[in-house]
Formats: structure tokens, C-alpha cells, sequence
């Protein structure tokens, strides 16, 4: 048995599985990813999922602009038109979902949404999946915006918001940041721009002076401990 000495969690910018690693281990049968069979419908027509040989600057954006991300578009997203109503997610409207997106006042391509990356055009995270465990059924806590699964993930709740702009701040749950206080364990944020942390009650009550660090003191730590990266 090997002792764990620290817990890293890297919280990046959402994009799904299947876009990024669902052709990881394409012969795989325990693994859940791609087929290639995958498809949604819009009207009449079939959108499958595909990829493309180039990764330009502009394929890499794909899609552009981003799909909604509002709780009524992630409803229509993962169970269509007919929405959830007890039922099992289909995963059959993100093609309508994202036509009827605002895009300068036209409607978006639905195929957009279907794009996929192989895994040789996103070396770093697919190397990274392979050195390490790989959740291919980890979904998000709410299937909302970006600021509600923050605070799930520094608090383990939303307290019921499922966008961004309406939750009250401070954000009042008990972060798991207290916990570790509580019980004299060590942490640290680091962070690039501003720490999600800083939004919570904890944050303006208790003394969580001496945690927060910006990104590069993590680069240096990882050097300092010669740990591969």
C-alpha cells in the first residue's frame, strides 16, 4: 500500500468526455466512449458524430460559439424536445439545442456540436488520461452553468441555484475548506485570475489567510519536488 501524501484536484474549463477522450480506447468494451455511431436528429436530417484530419486554429474552437448552458438548454440537451419527465437522459438534443442558438442572427450548424478530437490532436490531456484513471461516466453536479458546480465542488451543493447570476454572495454553505481547517489539515488554492473560494462565506469569516497562491508557485512546487510534469 502507498501512503497518499497530497490530493490534487485540477478544475479546468468544461468540455464533455466524448469530445475529448471518447476515442481513447476505441477497442476497448469497458471503456464508455465513442463508437462513431452516435447521431442527433433535427428535423429530418442526421448529424453523427465526426472529426477532422486538421486541427486549425479554428477547428480547435469547434464549436464557435459555445452551446447553451443554461439549465432549460442542458434539459432539451440530454432528454429533447420532450424534456425529462422521470425519464431516462437519451442524449438526443444537442444538435436542436444548438440550432437554435444566437449566432449574429443566424442560425448555428447543428453538426458543430457533434465534433469530436482525436486523441492524437490533444496530446497533453490524453496522455494524461492514459498515465492516470479516467471517470468515463462523471458527469456535473448540476447540469447548469459554470458558478453552480463551483460552488458544488468547494461546498457540495448549489443550495438549488442553476445559474449564474441569481445565487447570493457570500455563498453561505460550509465549504469542505472549513472541514480541513477544523481538523488541522494543510491546503492550498492556487489559481490564475480569482479564486472561486473567495465567493464563499467561509472565505470573508474564517481566517483563510496563507492558503490562496498563484499558479506558478505550483509550477516551482512540482519542480522542487522533482515530480514528473
Amino acid at each position: 500500500m502507498v501512503d497518499i501524501e497530497h490530493v490534487v484536484v485540477l478544475m479546468l474549463e468544461n468540455r464533455s468526455f466524448d469530445c475529448m477522450l471518447g476515442r481513447l480506447y476505441p477497442n476497448d468494451p469497458d471503456y464508455r466512449g465513442l463508437t462513431l455511431n452516435e447521431s442527433n436528429q433535427v428535423g429530418s436530417a442526421l448529424y453523427g458524430v465526426w472529426t477532422d484530419s486538421s486541427i486549425t486554429a479554428h477547428d480547435a474552437c469547434i464549436p464557435d460559439p459555445d452551446p447553451g448552458e443554461y439549465f432549460t438548454d442542458m434539459n432539451l440537451q440530454l432528454f429533447g424536445a420532450a424534456g425529462r419527465n422521470g425519464q431516462t437522459a437519451t442524449m438526443c438534443g444537442f444538435a436542436q439545442s444548438y440550432a437554435t442558438q444566437p449566432a449574429n442572427g443566424d442560425a448555428l450548424a447543428p453538426a458543430a456540436v457533434m465534433h469530436y478530437f482525436t486523441p492524437e490532436q490533444v496530446p497533453v490531456i490524453s496522455t494524461l488520461a492514459r498515465a492516470f484513471g479516467v471517470c468515463d461516466t462523471w458527469h456535473a453536479s448540476a447540469p447548469c452553468q459554470t458558478w453552480p458546480n463551483r460552488f458544488f465542488a468547494h461546498t457540495g451543493t448549489s443550495l438549488g441555484y442553476v445559474d449564474n447570476k441569481t445565487f447570493r454572495i457570500p455563498f453561505d454553505a460550509p465549504s469542505l475548506f472549513r472541514r480541513l481547517e477544523d481538523l488541522n489539515k494543510s491546503w492550498r488554492v492556487y489559481f490564475h485570475d480569482m479564486p472561486n473560494l473567495w465567493l464563499t462565506g467561509d472565505a470573508w469569516t474564517k481566517t483563510f489567510s496563507g492558503h490562496f497562491y498563484f499558479m506558478p508557485s505550483f509550477y516551482n512546487t512540482l519542480l522542487w519536488r522533482k515530480i514528473p510534469g
